[in-house]
């Protein structure tokens, strides 16, 4: 009996997968779905296999551990409902964790604030007491817009900034091309892991930040490798603390930066080999860095405020 044909190419690789019981590659895979007369006619092109193997990637990324599929090794694919089967290795059923290369644009349009309300409640170095929070994102004076739109208007987009601090310290990385698309910030080191926010951040839960903790710490937890289904963000929400606010107003474009901190829970392992950013430490919060060049122009001006607010709690405690 001649089967159907199958409309899709996961529809063909889970197929495939299943009668083949065995891991096999993208190019294998089509190999197979043609001798078995599975690939339609409106599927062509001379790299097939490139097409298959990057929807399968696809579905991997943003499914996670939902997906049909999974990694046994690079470049080679397995049905995940089969994982434990008795006829793989260790190693096959353990399967692999591939790095993004690059961090997925933001194309939605972003919480953004009127000008007038960030630069009336500003000093001059562009620092905004976090008292005024609610007040600058009132609802009278929020929106959300495409980025193009807000260069034309000169609005604020909204930045979460998240600061990872454990006991004394706060996590640093370096910017890569996965984590960082301007040029100016490529290479440099940052104390915080940024997004903006998105309308679909918002839950009836996050009515008083418009969802800024919510995108904040998903953000962390994507950039860090944390499967976003094993966390209870509502619940670690609790342990996210609003500090200040940071205006920045370029020529080109100007930024409202949220920066929030992050008691770091026992369970997240930031040091992974998993992780597609690079060279993470712990920084001393006791004094400044010397080599604050070293670091991006956001945490540049962020560093020093946020170590002067953490040295004036210890000596209140003390």
């Amino acid at each position: 009996m001649i089967r159907p044909f199958l409309s899709t190419y996961l529809t063909i690789a889970e197929q495939i997968l299943e009668d083949a019981a065995q891991p096999l590659t993208a190019k294998e895979i089509l190999s197979l779905a043609y001798q078995m007369d599975l690939v339609p006619s409106n599927l062509y092109g001379k790299t097939q296999h490139k097409t298959l193997q990057a929807r399968i990637s696809v579905d991997i990324r943003k499914r996670g551990d939902e997906s049909a599929f999974y990694r046994t090794s690079r470049g080679v694919f397995f049905l995940t409902k089969h994982r434990n089967a008795p006829f793989l290795t260790e190693k096959q059923q353990q399967g692999i964790h591939a790095r993004p290369r690059f961090r997925e644009l933001n194309r939605q349009p972003v919480l953004s604030v009127v000008s007038d309300n960030v630069k009336t409640h500003s000093d001059k170095k562009g620092f905004i007491e976090k008292s005024y929070f609610k007040e600058i994102l009132s609802y009278a004076s929020v929106k959300y817009s495409k980025l193009k739109e807000l260069k034309k208007t000169g609005d604020y987009p909204v930045w979460a900034f998240v600061v990872v601090k454990k006991d004394d310290t706060i996590l640093t990385y370096r910017h890569g091309r996965y984590r960082e698309s301007r040029d100016g910030f490529l290479n440099q080191r940052t104390i915080g892991f940024k997004t903006l926010v998105n309308a679909q951040d918002k839950t009836f839960l996050d009515n008083e930040d418009f969802g800024l903790t919510t995108a904040g710490l998903v953000s962390t937890y994507a950039d860090l490798g944390v499967p976003l289904k094993t966390v209870n963000v509502d619940q670690e929400k609790n342990k996210a603390e609003m500090e200040f606010l940071l205006a920045f107003d370029d020529s080109d474009e100007t930024e409202l930066v949220c920066i929030l901190t992050y008691d770091c829970p026992d369970w997240l392992e930031p040091f992974k080999r998993r992780l597609a950013i690079n060279d993470l430490s712990w920084l001393k919060t006791s004094h400044a860095p010397n080599n604050l060049e070293d670091f991006d122009e956001w945490s540049q001006k962020i560093l020093p405020e946020l170590f002067a607010k953490y040295n004036a709690k210890q000596r209140e405690a003390s």
